[in-house]
Formats: C-alpha cells, sequence, structure tokens
C-alpha cells in the first residue's frame, strides 16, 4: 500500500532529529507490523517518546524497534555495504542502468521504463547480478513534493507474502535517488545477509 498517510508517515518518521533511516515491514493487509529507526544520536528515549506519538496516529498496534548505529562504530566492526557505484539514464532508450559493488564484487542491473522505475527494478537487478537472492518484487517508485525536493519513494512486496518494503531517499537526480530508496527498503534484509 502506497498511499498519501503511508508516505506522510514515514517522512513523519524520518523527520525525528536523529533518525537517519526507517525500515518498515507491512503485515498481508498492508498495515505497518515493525518500524525499525537507525538513530544516529545519544538521546534514544526522546527518539523513542517521538516515535510512538507517530505511531500512535498512523499503526497504534506497530512494534517499534529503535537501532543505535553508532553501536557498530563503537564495537570497531563495520559490516560490508552495498555501493551505488553509477547510476546513468542509458541514451536512446531512457532505460537505466545501475552499477553496485559490494565485498569487492560488481553487479549491474537494466531496466526500461525511465529513471524513477527503472532505476529501482535496476537496482534489484544489480543486487542479484551481484549474486543475492531478493525475494521482494517493485511495486511502485514515485517522487513526492516536498517543499523545495522531491524525494522518491520505493515500494517493494514480499513474493512470499503481501509484506511490503518502503525505502525513500533524495539525491541530485532521479535515478540515485531511486537506487538510494531501493537500496534504503532492502538496508535491514541485506545486512543480515551480507558477510564479511
Amino acid at each position: 500500500m502506497n498511499s498519501r498517510s503511508d508516505e506522510d508517515f514515514e517522512l513523519e518518521l524520518r523527520s525525528i532529529p536523529s533518525v537517519v533511516a526507517v525500515s518498515v515491514e507491512r503485515d498481508e493487509l498492508g498495515a505497518a507490523n515493525v518500524v525499525t529507526l537507525h538513530d544516529a544520536g545519544t538521546q534514544l528515549a526522546r527518539t523513542e517518546t517521538l516515535a510512538r506519538q507517530v505511531l500512535s496516529f498512523y499503526y497504534p498496534q506497530a512494534k517499534l524497534i529503535i537501532e543505535p548505529i553508532a553501536l557498530a562504530a563503537q564495537m570497531n566492526h563495520r559490516p560490508p555495504r552495498v555501493i551505488i557505484e553509477r547510476a546513468d539514464v542509458t541514451a536512446g532508450d531512457a532505460g537505466a542502468e545501475v552499477r553496485l559493488t559490494c565485498n569487492g564484487a560488481t553487479g549491474t542491473g537494466r531496466a526500461g521504463s525511465g529513471p524513477l522505475i527503472g532505476g529501482a527494478q535496476a537496482t534489484l537487478d544489480a543486487l542479484r547480478d551481484l549474486g543475492m537472492e531478493v525475494p521482494y518484487s517493485l511495486m511502485s517508485a514515485s517522487a513526492v513534493p516536498l517543499s523545495n525536493s522531491w524525494p522518491v519513494i520505493v515500494v517493494l512486496r514480499s513474493n512470499a507474502s503481501r509484506a511490503e518494503l518502503m525505502g525513500i531517499a533524495h539525491a541530485p537526480d532521479e535515478i540515485w535517488s531511486a537506487a538510494r530508496a531501493t537500496l534504503n527498503a532492502l538496508n535491514r534484509y541485506l545486512d543480515s545477509r551480507i558477510t564479511s
């Protein structure tokens, strides 16, 4: 489900100071059942209070998880990450090409449908080219008008159930925004599968 209220829900969570990423796991009906905030600050209780206020309005039954991202740095451990090396609109056919790297490997994905849908689909294809199993399909990729920017929201649906993941990102152009939003939606899933 990618309604305006769902977009507002995630944008409100992202506006909480020190929250750097939001992951939303959805049930078969599209309702948020687990919300994870990645917090770079030191006032986790404040983040929790603000997040619970937002949750009470949209999804009061959802479980809230706050993951302090400074923990990995404090433990002097940094897991490998998927990095966008290149994201371009291909000349002639208005398709998209995304190149990702992870742990020294490179994967490239190509898709038609322009910079938003094509960028998101090419990112999924590049992950698969890296040898990763990604059991999600693209449901939508859209730019959302804000006062001075147009962040991209990508919604992915599980191939095994109706659970959805949502990611949001803003970059200088649409294809980079779509690629980043796709990776944002998959952050927790990918982190659990990438080994050093």
